[in-house]
Protein backbone atom coordinates (compact mmCIF):
# COMPACT_ATOMS: atom_id res chain seq x y z
CA UNK A 1 0.00 0.00 0.00
CA UNK A 2 1.42 3.42 -0.76
CA UNK A 3 2.46 5.33 2.58
CA UNK A 4 -0.60 8.10 2.07
CA UNK A 5 -2.90 5.53 2.22
CA UNK A 6 -4.07 4.30 5.70
CA UNK A 7 -4.72 0.80 6.58
CA UNK A 8 -5.05 -1.37 9.17
CA UNK A 9 -5.66 -5.41 9.21
CA UNK A 10 -7.23 -7.43 12.60
CA UNK A 11 -7.90 -10.54 13.33
CA UNK A 12 -11.23 -10.92 13.53
CA UNK A 13 -12.42 -11.80 17.60
CA UNK A 14 -14.50 -14.56 18.35
CA UNK A 15 -18.67 -13.89 19.41
CA UNK A 16 -17.71 -14.70 22.80
CA UNK A 17 -14.73 -12.28 22.72
CA UNK A 18 -15.59 -8.93 21.71
CA UNK A 19 -19.15 -8.97 20.26
CA UNK A 20 -22.55 -10.78 21.41
CA UNK A 21 -23.27 -14.14 21.06
CA UNK A 22 -26.92 -12.53 19.56
CA UNK A 23 -24.77 -11.27 16.42
CA UNK A 24 -24.76 -13.82 13.80
CA UNK A 25 -21.23 -14.19 11.82
CA UNK A 26 -21.84 -11.64 9.22
CA UNK A 27 -22.94 -8.86 11.55
CA UNK A 28 -19.93 -9.24 13.73
CA UNK A 29 -17.84 -8.50 10.48
CA UNK A 30 -20.19 -6.09 9.38
CA UNK A 31 -19.57 -4.78 13.27
CA UNK A 32 -15.69 -5.20 13.13
CA UNK A 33 -15.22 -3.36 10.07
CA UNK A 34 -17.01 -0.33 10.74
CA UNK A 35 -15.55 -0.31 13.81
CA UNK A 36 -11.85 -0.85 12.74
CA UNK A 37 -12.71 2.35 9.85
CA UNK A 38 -13.78 4.12 12.86
CA UNK A 39 -10.30 3.89 13.93
CA UNK A 40 -8.59 5.04 10.82
CA UNK A 41 -10.75 8.15 10.21
CA UNK A 42 -10.16 9.71 13.78
CA UNK A 43 -5.86 9.28 12.75
CA UNK A 44 -6.97 11.78 10.10
CA UNK A 45 -8.78 13.82 12.85
CA UNK A 46 -12.03 12.94 11.92
CA UNK A 47 -14.79 11.49 14.52
CA UNK A 48 -17.76 11.10 11.98
CA UNK A 49 -18.18 7.21 11.45
CA UNK A 50 -18.57 5.52 8.11
CA UNK A 51 -22.31 5.47 7.24
CA UNK A 52 -24.60 2.77 5.27
CA UNK A 53 -25.79 3.64 1.03
CA UNK A 54 -28.86 2.48 -0.03
CA UNK A 55 -26.91 -0.18 -1.52
CA UNK A 56 -25.23 -1.14 1.33
CA UNK A 57 -21.53 0.07 0.62
CA UNK A 58 -19.92 2.14 3.32
CA UNK A 59 -20.66 5.69 2.57
CA UNK A 60 -17.25 7.89 3.67
CA UNK A 61 -17.42 11.07 5.03
CA UNK A 62 -16.79 13.96 2.86
CA UNK A 63 -13.37 13.92 1.44
CA UNK A 64 -12.68 10.41 1.87
CA UNK A 65 -12.11 7.19 0.20
CA UNK A 66 -12.22 3.89 1.84
CA UNK A 67 -12.93 0.09 1.68
CA UNK A 68 -13.61 -2.57 3.68
CA UNK A 69 -13.28 -6.04 3.67
CA UNK A 70 -13.95 -9.56 5.82
CA UNK A 71 -13.12 -12.95 5.80
CA UNK A 72 -13.62 -15.39 8.48
CA UNK A 73 -10.82 -14.98 10.41
CA UNK A 74 -9.54 -11.30 9.20
CA UNK A 75 -11.06 -7.52 9.03
CA UNK A 76 -8.90 -4.90 6.84
CA UNK A 77 -9.74 -1.43 6.49
CA UNK A 78 -8.16 1.57 4.31
CA UNK A 79 -9.01 4.95 4.24
CA UNK A 80 -7.44 7.79 1.95
CA UNK A 81 -7.77 11.44 1.51
CA UNK A 82 -9.88 11.82 -1.85
CA UNK A 83 -7.15 14.77 -2.53
CA UNK A 84 -4.69 11.65 -3.42
CA UNK A 85 -7.56 9.18 -4.55
CA UNK A 86 -10.51 9.23 -6.22
CA UNK A 87 -11.23 5.68 -4.58
CA UNK A 88 -10.32 2.47 -3.29
CA UNK A 89 -10.49 -1.29 -3.10
CA UNK A 90 -9.47 -4.48 -0.86
CA UNK A 91 -10.28 -7.83 -0.86
CA UNK A 92 -9.71 -10.67 1.62
CA UNK A 93 -11.22 -14.53 0.57
CA UNK A 94 -9.94 -18.00 2.70
CA UNK A 95 -7.93 -19.75 -0.45
CA UNK A 96 -11.05 -22.39 -1.72
CA UNK A 97 -10.91 -26.05 -1.63
CA UNK A 98 -10.49 -28.03 -5.26
CA UNK A 99 -13.66 -29.08 -5.49
CA UNK A 100 -15.23 -25.00 -4.89
CA UNK A 101 -12.19 -24.11 -8.21
CA UNK A 102 -13.11 -26.72 -10.49
CA UNK A 103 -17.32 -25.71 -9.62
CA UNK A 104 -17.07 -22.05 -10.37
CA UNK A 105 -13.78 -21.91 -12.53
CA UNK A 106 -15.94 -21.02 -15.73
CA UNK A 107 -18.34 -18.50 -13.93
CA UNK A 108 -14.97 -16.24 -12.68
CA UNK A 109 -12.98 -16.11 -15.73
CA UNK A 110 -12.63 -17.03 -19.43
CA UNK A 111 -10.08 -19.78 -20.63
CA UNK A 112 -7.92 -17.11 -21.74
CA UNK A 113 -7.66 -15.06 -18.76
CA UNK A 114 -6.77 -18.13 -16.71
CA UNK A 115 -4.35 -18.86 -19.15
CA UNK A 116 -2.67 -15.23 -18.34
CA UNK A 117 -3.19 -16.00 -14.75
CA UNK A 118 -0.78 -19.10 -14.10
CA UNK A 119 2.98 -18.53 -12.47
CA UNK A 120 4.33 -21.34 -11.12
CA UNK A 121 4.62 -20.09 -7.47
CA UNK A 122 0.53 -20.83 -7.28
CA UNK A 123 -1.35 -23.79 -7.36
CA UNK A 124 -4.77 -24.03 -8.92
CA UNK A 125 -6.80 -23.29 -5.30
CA UNK A 126 -4.54 -20.26 -4.41
CA UNK A 127 -4.70 -18.93 -8.37
CA UNK A 128 -8.38 -19.15 -8.26
CA UNK A 129 -8.92 -17.11 -5.49
CA UNK A 130 -6.25 -14.99 -6.11
CA UNK A 131 -8.25 -13.63 -10.02
CA UNK A 132 -11.70 -14.06 -7.87
CA UNK A 133 -9.98 -11.72 -5.10
CA UNK A 134 -8.95 -9.59 -7.15
CA UNK A 135 -11.93 -8.81 -9.35
CA UNK A 136 -13.57 -8.03 -5.68
CA UNK A 137 -10.97 -5.17 -5.37
CA UNK A 138 -11.35 -3.97 -8.77
CA UNK A 139 -15.13 -3.94 -8.30
CA UNK A 140 -15.11 -2.08 -4.83
CA UNK A 141 -12.54 0.73 -6.50
CA UNK A 142 -14.79 1.16 -9.90
CA UNK A 143 -17.84 1.11 -7.85
CA UNK A 144 -18.06 3.81 -5.87
CA UNK A 145 -17.03 6.06 -8.85
CA UNK A 146 -18.76 4.97 -11.66
CA UNK A 147 -21.99 3.45 -9.94
CA UNK A 148 -22.38 0.22 -11.99
CA UNK A 149 -22.60 -3.31 -11.07
CA UNK A 150 -19.69 -5.46 -12.95
CA UNK A 151 -20.08 -9.37 -12.89
CA UNK A 152 -16.93 -11.06 -12.66
CA UNK A 153 -16.53 -11.58 -16.22
CA UNK A 154 -17.18 -8.13 -17.02
CA UNK A 155 -13.59 -7.63 -15.45
CA UNK A 156 -10.48 -9.27 -17.64
CA UNK A 157 -7.09 -10.00 -16.71
CA UNK A 158 -4.64 -8.78 -18.20
CA UNK A 159 -1.61 -9.74 -17.01
CA UNK A 160 0.29 -11.61 -13.62
CA UNK A 161 3.76 -11.10 -12.34
CA UNK A 162 4.60 -12.71 -8.64
CA UNK A 163 3.29 -9.48 -6.48
CA UNK A 164 0.57 -7.95 -8.98
CA UNK A 165 -2.27 -8.80 -11.48
CA UNK A 166 -3.59 -6.09 -13.78
CA UNK A 167 -7.56 -5.97 -14.48
CA UNK A 168 -9.68 -4.04 -17.04
CA UNK A 169 -13.23 -3.93 -17.28
CA UNK A 170 -14.20 -5.71 -20.86
CA UNK A 171 -15.43 -2.32 -23.25
CA UNK A 172 -12.71 0.13 -22.60
CA UNK A 173 -8.74 0.39 -21.81
CA UNK A 174 -9.20 1.47 -18.48
CA UNK A 175 -6.40 -0.98 -16.28
CA UNK A 176 -6.24 -1.18 -12.49
CA UNK A 177 -3.05 -3.19 -11.00
CA UNK A 178 -4.07 -5.00 -7.99
CA UNK A 179 -1.30 -5.70 -5.79
CA UNK A 180 -1.40 -9.36 -3.77
CA UNK A 181 -0.48 -11.01 -0.78
CA UNK A 182 -1.23 -14.53 -0.11
CA UNK A 183 -0.54 -14.99 3.59
CA UNK A 184 -1.20 -19.00 5.30
CA UNK A 185 -4.75 -19.88 3.58
CA UNK A 186 -6.04 -16.41 2.93
CA UNK A 187 -5.49 -14.37 -0.10
CA UNK A 188 -5.23 -10.19 0.22
CA UNK A 189 -5.72 -8.19 -2.58
CA UNK A 190 -5.48 -3.83 -2.78
CA UNK A 191 -6.06 -1.79 -5.36
CA UNK A 192 -6.32 2.34 -6.14
CA UNK A 193 -6.92 4.66 -8.39
CA UNK A 194 -5.12 7.55 -8.05
CA UNK A 195 -6.29 11.55 -8.42
CA UNK A 196 -4.56 12.40 -11.34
Amino acid sequence: MPKDIAWQLSPLQPADSAYPNRLTKRQREFAAGRSVASELLKTFGVSERVGVNADRSPAWPKGFAGSITHSDHWVWCTVAHRSGYLSVGIDTEPIVDESTAQQLHEQIATETEWQIATIPSLDQCQRFTLVFSAKEAFYKCWYPMMGTVLHPKQIEVCQLDENRITMKRNSDPFQLAIRYLIYGDNVFTATWWREN
